[in-house]
Protein backbone atom coordinates (compact mmCIF):
# COMPACT_ATOMS: atom_id res chain seq x y z
CA UNK A 1 0.00 0.00 0.00
CA UNK A 2 2.82 2.20 -0.24
CA UNK A 3 1.36 4.84 -2.75
CA UNK A 4 0.66 8.19 -3.19
CA UNK A 5 -3.36 7.86 -2.75
CA UNK A 6 -5.43 8.76 0.03
CA UNK A 7 -6.39 5.14 2.18
CA UNK A 8 -9.34 4.26 4.29
CA UNK A 9 -8.84 0.82 5.91
CA UNK A 10 -11.92 -0.97 7.75
CA UNK A 11 -11.76 -3.20 10.21
CA UNK A 12 -13.95 -5.69 10.89
CA UNK A 13 -15.21 -8.92 12.91
CA UNK A 14 -16.32 -10.66 10.03
CA UNK A 15 -19.50 -8.54 8.97
CA UNK A 16 -19.96 -6.13 7.06
CA UNK A 17 -21.84 -2.66 7.38
CA UNK A 18 -23.82 -1.88 4.68
CA UNK A 19 -23.43 1.42 4.74
CA UNK A 20 -19.64 1.17 4.75
CA UNK A 21 -20.02 -0.56 1.35
CA UNK A 22 -22.73 1.94 0.04
CA UNK A 23 -20.12 4.67 0.39
CA UNK A 24 -17.50 2.07 -0.43
CA UNK A 25 -18.69 2.37 -3.74
CA UNK A 26 -19.84 6.01 -3.96
CA UNK A 27 -16.35 7.15 -3.11
CA UNK A 28 -14.13 4.30 -5.07
CA UNK A 29 -11.09 5.40 -7.26
CA UNK A 30 -11.48 8.73 -5.09
CA UNK A 31 -10.09 7.04 -2.31
CA UNK A 32 -8.44 3.22 -1.89
CA UNK A 33 -10.10 1.12 0.63
CA UNK A 34 -8.61 -2.09 2.66
CA UNK A 35 -10.28 -4.35 5.15
CA UNK A 36 -8.21 -5.78 7.81
CA UNK A 37 -9.96 -8.03 10.12
CA UNK A 38 -10.06 -7.55 13.91
CA UNK A 39 -8.44 -10.85 14.73
CA UNK A 40 -5.25 -10.38 12.48
CA UNK A 41 -2.61 -9.00 14.86
CA UNK A 42 0.04 -8.87 12.64
CA UNK A 43 -1.55 -6.66 9.91
CA UNK A 44 -3.36 -4.48 12.69
CA UNK A 45 0.14 -3.99 14.35
CA UNK A 46 1.10 -1.71 11.22
CA UNK A 47 -2.02 0.76 12.69
CA UNK A 48 0.37 1.70 16.13
CA UNK A 49 2.97 3.21 14.29
CA UNK A 50 3.08 6.93 13.75
CA UNK A 51 1.87 7.75 10.32
CA UNK A 52 1.38 10.84 8.70
CA UNK A 53 -2.03 12.62 8.72
CA UNK A 54 -3.53 9.00 10.26
CA UNK A 55 -6.55 9.24 12.11
CA UNK A 56 -8.23 6.47 14.16
CA UNK A 57 -12.31 6.95 14.00
CA UNK A 58 -14.93 4.72 14.02
CA UNK A 59 -17.02 6.75 12.18
CA UNK A 60 -16.38 5.69 8.14
CA UNK A 61 -17.86 8.72 6.78
CA UNK A 62 -15.73 10.74 9.36
CA UNK A 63 -12.23 8.35 8.21
CA UNK A 64 -13.27 9.41 4.21
CA UNK A 65 -13.64 13.22 4.55
CA UNK A 66 -10.51 13.11 7.07
CA UNK A 67 -8.80 10.73 3.76
CA UNK A 68 -10.05 13.45 1.27
CA UNK A 69 -8.58 16.30 2.70
CA UNK A 70 -5.37 14.60 2.86
CA UNK A 71 -5.02 14.72 -0.78
CA UNK A 72 -2.84 17.80 -1.48
CA UNK A 73 -3.80 20.03 -4.48
CA UNK A 74 0.02 20.85 -5.81
CA UNK A 75 -0.85 19.98 -9.13
CA UNK A 76 -3.84 22.20 -9.91
CA UNK A 77 -3.27 25.80 -11.19
CA UNK A 78 -5.44 28.77 -9.97
CA UNK A 79 -5.90 30.78 -12.90
CA UNK A 80 -6.15 34.87 -11.84
CA UNK A 81 -5.26 36.37 -15.14
CA UNK A 82 -4.68 36.28 -18.80
CA UNK A 83 -1.03 35.98 -18.06
CA UNK A 84 -1.60 32.94 -16.13
CA UNK A 85 -3.33 31.04 -18.97
CA UNK A 86 -1.26 31.70 -21.49
CA UNK A 87 1.96 30.29 -19.29
CA UNK A 88 -0.56 27.16 -18.57
CA UNK A 89 -0.77 26.94 -22.17
CA UNK A 90 2.56 27.04 -23.31
CA UNK A 91 3.90 24.67 -20.38
CA UNK A 92 1.32 22.23 -21.72
CA UNK A 93 2.99 21.92 -25.34
CA UNK A 94 6.70 22.39 -23.95
CA UNK A 95 6.16 19.40 -21.50
CA UNK A 96 7.63 15.83 -22.46
CA UNK A 97 4.93 14.39 -23.50
CA UNK A 98 2.79 17.67 -24.64
CA UNK A 99 -0.29 17.57 -22.83
CA UNK A 100 -3.66 19.11 -23.27
CA UNK A 101 -4.95 21.57 -20.20
CA UNK A 102 -8.38 20.78 -17.45
CA UNK A 103 -9.76 23.68 -16.66
CA UNK A 104 -12.69 23.33 -13.77
CA UNK A 105 -14.60 26.56 -13.08
CA UNK A 106 -15.94 26.50 -9.61
CA UNK A 107 -17.95 29.30 -7.70
CA UNK A 108 -15.53 30.02 -5.13
CA UNK A 109 -11.50 28.90 -4.90
CA UNK A 110 -12.24 25.10 -3.54
CA UNK A 111 -11.11 22.68 -5.52
CA UNK A 112 -13.19 19.46 -4.81
CA UNK A 113 -11.58 16.02 -4.00
CA UNK A 114 -12.48 14.66 -7.49
CA UNK A 115 -10.52 17.78 -9.00
CA UNK A 116 -7.52 17.08 -6.50
CA UNK A 117 -7.44 13.29 -7.51
CA UNK A 118 -7.58 13.83 -11.47
CA UNK A 119 -4.74 16.27 -11.38
CA UNK A 120 -2.59 13.62 -9.42
CA UNK A 121 -3.37 10.50 -11.75
CA UNK A 122 -3.48 12.65 -14.82
CA UNK A 123 -0.58 14.96 -14.93
CA UNK A 124 1.55 13.30 -17.37
CA UNK A 125 -1.39 13.94 -19.90
CA UNK A 126 -2.88 17.00 -18.81
CA UNK A 127 -2.39 20.15 -16.88
CA UNK A 128 -4.91 20.76 -14.83
CA UNK A 129 -6.58 24.33 -13.19
CA UNK A 130 -8.76 26.05 -11.77
CA UNK A 131 -11.03 29.34 -12.47
CA UNK A 132 -12.41 30.56 -9.30
CA UNK A 133 -15.78 32.55 -9.28
CA UNK A 134 -16.25 31.18 -12.63
CA UNK A 135 -20.08 32.62 -12.43
CA UNK A 136 -18.96 36.21 -12.05
CA UNK A 137 -19.45 37.80 -15.41
CA UNK A 138 -16.03 38.95 -16.26
CA UNK A 139 -14.30 35.72 -14.84
CA UNK A 140 -12.94 34.29 -18.49
CA UNK A 141 -12.50 37.24 -20.18
CA UNK A 142 -9.61 38.08 -17.07
CA UNK A 143 -8.57 34.91 -17.68
CA UNK A 144 -7.85 34.95 -21.04
CA UNK A 145 -10.70 32.81 -22.50
CA UNK A 146 -13.10 35.36 -23.76
CA UNK A 147 -14.32 32.53 -26.59
CA UNK A 148 -14.91 29.76 -24.24
CA UNK A 149 -18.12 28.59 -22.63
CA UNK A 150 -18.13 27.54 -19.42
CA UNK A 151 -20.68 25.46 -16.62
CA UNK A 152 -20.14 26.50 -13.00
CA UNK A 153 -19.29 24.24 -11.90
CA UNK A 154 -18.34 22.61 -15.05
CA UNK A 155 -14.99 20.96 -16.67
CA UNK A 156 -13.60 22.28 -20.50
CA UNK A 157 -10.07 20.81 -21.95
CA UNK A 158 -8.01 23.22 -23.35
CA UNK A 159 -6.04 22.33 -26.53
CA UNK A 160 -3.50 24.58 -28.23
CA UNK A 161 -3.33 23.20 -32.04
CA UNK A 162 -0.50 22.47 -34.52
CA UNK A 163 -1.87 26.42 -35.91
CA UNK A 164 -1.67 27.95 -32.14
CA UNK A 165 -5.24 28.31 -31.97
CA UNK A 166 -7.06 27.56 -28.92
CA UNK A 167 -9.51 24.72 -29.04
CA UNK A 168 -12.08 23.91 -26.17
CA UNK A 169 -14.08 21.07 -25.49
CA UNK A 170 -16.49 20.97 -22.68
CA UNK A 171 -18.08 18.09 -20.79
CA UNK A 172 -21.99 18.54 -20.47
CA UNK A 173 -23.36 18.64 -16.83
CA UNK A 174 -24.91 15.07 -17.42
CA UNK A 175 -21.61 13.68 -17.41
CA UNK A 176 -20.25 15.87 -15.06
CA UNK A 177 -22.26 14.88 -12.67
CA UNK A 178 -21.81 11.30 -13.02
CA UNK A 179 -18.65 11.96 -10.99
CA UNK A 180 -14.87 10.02 -11.12
CA UNK A 181 -16.05 7.57 -13.43
CA UNK A 182 -17.46 8.99 -16.37
CA UNK A 183 -15.03 12.08 -15.43
CA UNK A 184 -11.99 9.89 -16.44
CA UNK A 185 -13.27 8.06 -19.54
CA UNK A 186 -14.39 11.27 -20.98
CA UNK A 187 -10.28 12.19 -20.60
CA UNK A 188 -9.22 8.81 -22.06
CA UNK A 189 -11.40 9.08 -24.92
CA UNK A 190 -10.23 12.72 -25.69
CA UNK A 191 -6.47 11.93 -24.97
CA UNK A 192 -7.29 9.42 -27.15
CA UNK A 193 -8.91 11.00 -30.14
CA UNK A 194 -6.79 14.36 -30.27
CA UNK A 195 -4.01 13.73 -29.30
CA UNK A 196 -1.84 12.96 -32.84
CA UNK A 197 -3.07 16.82 -33.29
CA UNK A 198 -1.39 17.95 -30.44
CA UNK A 199 2.45 20.08 -31.51
CA UNK A 200 5.30 19.22 -29.97
CA UNK A 201 6.47 15.71 -28.54
CA UNK A 202 2.71 14.26 -28.33
CA UNK A 203 4.49 10.88 -28.05
CA UNK A 204 1.41 8.85 -30.05
CA UNK A 205 3.51 5.74 -30.41
CA UNK A 206 3.34 5.23 -27.03
CA UNK A 207 0.65 3.02 -26.40
CA UNK A 208 0.85 4.32 -22.05
CA UNK A 209 0.67 7.98 -23.42
CA UNK A 210 -2.23 7.58 -26.29
CA UNK A 211 -4.37 5.09 -24.61
CA UNK A 212 -2.90 5.93 -21.29
CA UNK A 213 -2.94 1.87 -20.79
CA UNK A 214 -0.80 2.09 -17.68
CA UNK A 215 -3.22 4.15 -16.00
CA UNK A 216 -6.83 2.18 -17.11
CA UNK A 217 -4.06 -1.08 -15.49
CA UNK A 218 -4.01 0.80 -12.52
CA UNK A 219 -7.86 1.75 -12.31
CA UNK A 220 -8.87 -2.03 -12.65
CA UNK A 221 -6.60 -2.86 -9.78
CA UNK A 222 -8.17 0.25 -7.57
CA UNK A 223 -11.81 -1.13 -8.38
CA UNK A 224 -11.36 -4.79 -6.60
CA UNK A 225 -10.98 -3.81 -2.64
CA UNK A 226 -7.60 -4.33 -1.55
CA UNK A 227 -7.91 -6.50 1.30
CA UNK A 228 -5.08 -7.11 4.00
CA UNK A 229 -5.79 -10.52 5.04
CA UNK A 230 -8.48 -11.61 2.93
CA UNK A 231 -11.28 -13.10 5.90
CA UNK A 232 -13.58 -15.31 4.65
CA UNK A 233 -17.29 -16.05 6.30
CA UNK A 234 -19.02 -18.54 4.74
CA UNK A 235 -16.46 -19.53 2.45
CA UNK A 236 -16.76 -16.40 0.88
CA UNK A 237 -14.40 -13.41 0.78
CA UNK A 238 -15.50 -10.01 2.48
CA UNK A 239 -13.83 -8.01 -0.46
CA UNK A 240 -16.40 -9.30 -2.77
CA UNK A 241 -19.05 -8.04 -1.14
CA UNK A 242 -17.40 -4.22 -1.72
Amino acid sequence: MQDEQAWVLYVHDGFLDPEVKRLAGEWRGLVRFGMLDVGDKEALSMLTRKQQKFLDTDGFRAALEHAAASVPDDFLTVLNSEKDTKTLLSEAIASKPSRFTVLFTVKDDKPTLLHKVLSRKLIRNFNFALLPQADQPDALKSAGLTGLTASVPGMSVLMVTKSGSVRSSRMTDAATSQGYVETLRFLVEFNRQFRPELPGDARTGDPNVLYMSDILDAERIIFDVEDAAAPTEGGKDLKDEL
